[in-house]
């Protein structure tokens, strides 16, 4: 059985991807952002969900990290900076399409107000009367060429912070994040495939994470069908997920 791996953002996809790349004949097939979820040659899709607040989390600190390997590729003469830099992280990290030097003039000024943070970001983006609100709406909305899209399907917002749901259509196989390395052994164990899972791209978590209960309770209302479609997989035993279908 051929299984068609859809890389959902912010969701190990780059880990699944090096496991495609290594394998020759692999019964796993790699998917991008953008492949196109309905066409029917793309069958036995599998997909891995995450915890939408850790997404959230994860898609702000990589958004952050993403401008700020921007400045410093700038030459001296050339930088939009004079913004203090972040603790390096590690990983293997390109700078995505979405950072465009309208986008980077932006962030520098939200920055400069004092909007660093995941809880600051999140604070910003639900009070439409925040001097930060409209900036970082445009930051986080997909309106950049290319566009990003998923299929046909134009996304509401740039890939990392377009909800998972946008992903979900009817796959065969669902992975969750907070299992993602045994899950992904199994599923491996299950199709034949010997290979280590590498875990790059990752971008770690930090004390400035802490976010409030008011700010929580808007992901959770920004993201509901996340958090369905979440709650929902959670409470199914990994074997039923997985290898049921095979």
């Amino acid at each position: 059985m051929l299984v068609n791996f859809i890389h959902v953002p912010k969701n190990g996809g780059i880990s699944i991807k090096e496991i495609c790349q290594k394998t020759n004949n692999s019964p796993l097939r790699y998917n991008p952002h953008y492949a196109d979820i309905y066409d029917p040659r793309i069958s036995n899709q599998l997909i891995v969900l995450r915890n939408p607040v850790d997404r959230m989390l994860s898609a702000i600190r990589y958004t952050i990290k993403s401008f700020h390997l921007m400045f410093e590729a700038q030459s001296p003469s050339h930088r939009l900076d004079q913004v203090r830099r972040p603790p390096r992280y590690g990983g293997v990290h390109r700078i995505p399409t979405f950072i465009g030097k309208n986008k980077a003039r932006l962030f520098k000024s939200i920055f400069d107000k004092g909007t660093q943070t995941p809880n600051d970001w999140i604070t910003a983006l639900k009070d439409t009367a925040h001097d930060c609100h409209e900036p970082l709406h445009h930051i986080i909305s997909n309106n950049e060429t290319p566009p990003s899209q998923i299929g046909p399907q134009q996304c509401e917002h740039i890939y990392p912070f377009e909800p998972q749901s946008s992903w979900h259509h009817e796959p065969k196989f669902v992975i969750l994040m907070n299992n993602f390395r045994s899950e992904v052994t199994f599923l491996l164990k299950n199709l034949g495939v010997e290979v280590d899972i590498p875990h790059i791209n990752k971008t770690p978590s930090s004390s400035s994470d802490k976010i409030s209960d008011e700010n929580l309770d808007w992901i959770k209302e920004k993201y509901a069908k996340d958090f369905e479609l979440y709650d929902n997989y959670n409470g199914v035993p990994y074997k039923e997920r997985i290898v049921k279908k095979l």
